[in-house]
């Protein structure tokens, strides 16, 4: 019985590990991607990390309609979407919706 039960508990660990590189390389990935995005759009990124809400709102515009990466202009659009300045808020969730429309 024990032979059976270590036959299983090696079967159940070889699955985790490979469970495990499978996650590591989509973290990876994933990683990578966003900042490649970041670097690609860093001029807008900075205009995005201002204190001045005018300055944001141009960022976020400038980022939906020009950014090539819907998933990166999303991920962003929802942040924003809970910023504390109501135009900063509006112009996300605004430009949040225009680009899923877009996308579709």
């Amino acid at each position: 019985m024990n032979a059976v039960n270590d036959g299983s508990s090696k079967h159940i660990w070889n699955e985790v590990a490979s469970l495990e590189k499978e996650l590591d390389d989509i973290v990876h990935e994933s990683t990578e991607l966003y900042s490649n995005n970041i670097v690609k759009n860093q001029e807008i990124i900075n205009q995005i990390n201002s204190n001045k809400p005018d300055t944001i709102v141009k960022g976020l515009l400038s980022l939906a309609l020009n950014a090539d990466d819907k998933d990166f202009v999303q991920d962003l659009m929802v942040q924003y979407s809970l910023h504390k300045n109501e135009n900063i808020r509006g112009i996300a969730i605004l430009k949040f919706s225009y680009k899923r429309h877009q996308a579709d």
